[in-house]
């Protein structure tokens, strides 16, 4: 069955724990085929602290490496299984693809990612299917150089690892230029130029020394790098990242 089921996921919702945010990540009742589509694993709904190397159960220890967490680290929560007894479990990792999985057992799925802040608490999100809203959005980039060519940009608040897409706000200004417009595309996008083809800019200020803002749906790369140009020198953009769409391996 699990073959012909390949990339499902239902249910398994993350969220912070309503007594410990800070800490423990919940997860609601689901089932995912493993990464390699020959495992069904389903599990009851699921605490773990990931603050706490791994063990067994729920409401224990989370992480493959380490026993505490690292401030201002992306997290990665993997569905785990063992073939020979069927227990299912939960692991955390810094690793997207490659945990490490504790003894015996041998599949894995991961449903979803989560960031610490610089004191190493869990920040505040929620999820609602393939979608992960911050309680506090980020404001990734600010700067004043944006030109003609077009600029990768990190966006350190989205995971890194895995190609998602990053849900931003965007803003530029020019001081001088009344035809200034831009436009903030995918890092896989080839496209540098922001009249070719004609329409292609996303944003347009109405005149010189004005501003213009846009909402942007954006594919990153694994780096969590976007791209964006501008059709004047010296332009002034400012990205806030206030979430993130994450197919979490339904279409492998």
């Amino acid at each position: 069955v699990a073959s012909f089921l390949r990339g499902w996921l239902g249910g398994l919702a993350l969220s912070n724990n309503a007594g410990s945010p800070n800490t423990v990540i919940d997860t609601a009742a689901g089932v995912a085929n493993s990464d390699d589509a020959s495992t069904l694993m389903q599990i009851g709904a699921f605490s773990k602290n990931a603050n706490a190397a791994w063990a067994a159960g729920s409401g224990n220890g989370c992480l493959d490496s380490g026993s505490s967490l690292a401030a201002s680290a992306w997290y990665h929560l993997f569905v785990i299984a063992r073939t020979d007894t069927g227990v299912v479990d939960q692991l955390c990792s810094t690793s997207a693809t490659n945990p490490a999985l504790p003894g015996s057992y041998t599949k894995k799925r991961r449903i979803g990612s989560f960031k610490t802040n610089s004191s190493a608490q869990i920040l505040a999100f929620k999820q609602f299917g393939d979608e992960f809203i911050w309680a506090a959005p980020v404001q990734d980039v600010n700067v004043t150089n944006l030109g003609t060519t077009f600029t990768v940009y990190q966006l350190p608040s989205v995971p890194p690892g895995v190609p998602v897409n990053a849900l931003l706000r965007g803003y530029m200004y020019h001081g001088t230029q009344a035809a200034m417009n831009g436009t903030v595309y995918s890092y896989d996008d080839g496209t540098t130029a922001t009249s070719s083809p004609v329409g292609n800019f996303n944003i347009r200020p109405p005149g010189a020394g004005s501003s213009g803002a846009n909402w942007f749906n954006v594919r990153t790369s694994t780096g969590q790098q976007v791209k964006a140009v501008s059709n004047q020198s010296s332009t002034n953009l400012v990205l806030v990242v206030y979430g993130w769409v994450d197919a979490r391996g339904r279409f492998d």
